[in-house]
């Protein structure tokens, strides 16, 4: 389907970050099958791992190029300037959210009223690697 402004913001939003989400969770796999978690070590109890930071890199960077005027705000304190890498850029978008009613009073929402807030864990629990992705709007700029 293609995507245009006859889709309110909010649909084409929400759309973008699930297709953006299977895209970082296919990076997450990718990093995760290679065995080398490349941690960091951010301070107490606080690590970062390479499927952070380049699930990270992944969501800002496709949020920035699909919505350039929103307000993104990730975990990790990366290098903005840094490359990433064009596989990973998502800029398609989730045909079943757009078949969705959005409700009246989100549908003349504005890009500079949104922020969209990004977060992400990698670690092991039990004897298994476990991951946690949150992707999440506000309306309003974030003070």
């Amino acid at each position: 389907m293609a995507v245009n402004g006859s889709h309110p913001l909010v649909l084409r939003l929400v759309s973008s970050s699930l297709a953006i989400a299977h895209r970082a969770g296919n990076i997450i796999r990718d990093i995760l099958k290679k065995g080398d978690l490349g941690i960091v070590d951010k301070g107490v109890n606080d690590l970062q791992t390479e499927a952070d930071r380049s699930a990270q890199q992944c969501i800002v960077e496709s949020l920035k190029i699909n919505f350039p005027k929103i307000t993104v705000i990730g975990e990790e304190d990366l290098d903005t300037n840094a490359s990433v890498d064009p596989n990973w850029i998502e800029t398609g978008f989730n045909d079943e959210v757009l078949q969705c009613k959005c409700p009246k009073e989100l549908q003349g929402v504005t890009d500079e009223q949104v922020a969209h807030i990004y977060d992400m864990g990698v670690g092991k629990l039990s004897s298994k690697i476990k991951t946690v992705m949150l992707l999440g709007s506000c309306l309003g700029r974030p003070s």
